[in-house]
C-alpha cells in the first residue's frame, strides 16, 4: 500500500515539474502605451533590457537586438509578443507598433535552441536507443528515431518561440 501511493506521489511531483517548465516558457503579449523602460546592457550582440513597464504591467529582463530596441519608445503604443525563458528572461520576438505595422525578429534563434535542445534531449534518451537499437538491428533507424524524438520533445517545448514570431502577422 505505501509503496503505490509513494509511486502516484512521485509521477504527481513529474507531472507538476513538467508543468511548470511549460508555464516558465509563456508566450507573453502586453498591449498598450510603454510608460518606463529601464537601463539596458549590451551583451553578444543582444541589448538587455531590466524592465519595460506598458500600462502599469512591468515585465524584467527583456532581451531584444538594437533593432528591435529601436521601436521602444516611452510615450508609444504598441503590442509586444514576448517568451519567457527557462532562466526567467523574457525574449522580445514580435511588436506591432500603432499604425499596425509588424515589426518581428528572425527564427534563427528559435531553430538553433530547439536543435541544441533537441540533442540534449536526444543524449539523455541513450538507453531507449540500445533498446530500439536491438529491437530494430539497424543502427540508421535507432539514430532517426532517437533524432526525432528528441527534437519533437525539442520543439514541443520551444513552440511558443515560433507562436511569438507570427502571434500579430494573422490575416482573417
Amino acid at each position: 500500500m505505501g509503496r503505490s501511493f509513494t509511486r502516484r506521489a512521485f509521477n504527481i511531483r513529474k507531472i507538476i515539474s513538467f508543468a511548470k517548465v511549460a508555464y516558465y516558457m509563456a508566450l507573453v503579449i502586453l498591449d498598450g502605451v510603454i510608460q518606463e523602460i529601464g537601463f539596458g546592457s549590451y551583451n553578444d550582440g543582444q541589448r538587455i533590457i531590466s524592465f519595460v513597464k506598458i500600462n502599469g504591467v512591468r515585465v524584467k529582463d527583456v532581451i531584444c537586438d538594437d533593432y528591435m530596441r529601436s521601436f521602444l519608445v516611452v510615450g508609444r503604443t504598441v503590442k509586444l509578443a514576448l517568451v519567457r525563458r527557462l532562466q526567467g528572461v523574457h525574449v522580445l520576438y514580435s511588436a506591432q507598433l500603432e499604425d499596425g505595422e509588424v515589426v518581428s525578429k528572425g527564427k534563427g534563434l528559435a531553430v538553433a535552441w530547439v536543435i541544441m535542445l533537441g540533442f540534449a534531449f536526444s543524449l539523455l534518451m541513450s538507453p531507449i536507443f540500445i533498446a530500439i537499437l536491438r529491437a530494430t538491428q539497424s543502427i540508421m533507424v535507432s539514430l532517426i528515431i532517437l533524432v526525432g524524438a528528441g527534437m519533437g520533445i525539442a520543439y514541443f517545448i520551444m513552440k511558443d518561440h515560433f507562436k511569438a514570431r507570427k502571434v500579430f502577422n494573422n490575416t482573417r
